[in-house]
């Protein structure tokens, strides 16, 4: 894929690949990774954000909850071939300590 000066994959470049299959990428998971991982405070820019919203929104009675991770993604434990096991673990030692 075409990348710009600024490493970024140019945007006519990921037109013409499904969403799926960008989306599994080895990019996408290593980076999911990382941000599981905290690694580079990714995280921690996350929580912080999260938390501004909350701050923000917090005496709003039309705001029920908030939706922190849509459809999360687990990274490389889908490539493990104990997959299903696998999902409880990620839910319980990558998942739930982030909450």
């Amino acid at each position: 894929m075409q990348k710009e000066k600024s490493g970024l994959v140019e945007l006519e470049s990921c037109r013409g690949h499904k969403f799926g299959k960008l989306y599994t990428s080895a990019q996408v998971r290593n980076g999911l990774e990382d941000f599981y991982n905290n690694k580079h405070g990714l995280f921690d820019g996350y929580l912080d954000f999260w938390t501004h919203v909350a701050e923000q929104f917090k005496d709003n009675q039309f705001v029920l909850g908030y939706d922190l991770m849509n459809e999360v993604y687990p990274g490389h434990a889908i490539l493990k071939d104990t997959f299903e096991e696998t999902t409880e673990e990620f839910d319980r030692f990558v998942l739930q300590p982030l909450y």
